[in-house]
């Protein structure tokens, strides 16, 4: 099995907050870079919601991680966690380039298509 979630924002619509799951909030930037480039700046605020780790990563259960607060306040600032940019190679090619080396992760491409 794997971890599978739908995050929906609006494209050139500025910072945005969502909260994923397990109650976690993050602060989006979607827009358009050069036109064919779609660039998904991720950042974490400058304060979390406490426990959110704990109820998605390690499940959550009975009375556990209960300080979970999807409605919690957080601060409008943030540190950058990672970039992604979508974009086409050839024609049958998308490529989803994950950036994470602002926060001590790695640089990681993922090439997709279509099967027939």
């Amino acid at each position: 099995g794997g971890l599978g979630f739908t995050e929906t924002y609006r494209v050139g619509g500025g910072v945005q907050e969502i909260t994923r799951m397990g109650g976690a909030k993050i602060f989006v930037d979607p827009r358009w870079d050069s036109g064919k480039v779609l660039q998904i700046t991720n950042m974490t605020p400058e304060k979390q919601t406490a426990g959110w780790t704990k109820s998605v990563l390690m499940g959550k259960k009975d009375g556990e991680a209960d300080s979970v607060k999807a409605d919690a306040p957080i601060s409008s600032s943030g540190q950058i966690l990672d970039i992604h940019k979508f974009y086409m190679e050839g024609e049958d090619t998308l490529v989803l380039e994950a950036d994470a080396s602002q926060s001590g992760g790695p640089v990681v491409k993922f090439f997709m298509q279509r099967l027939t």
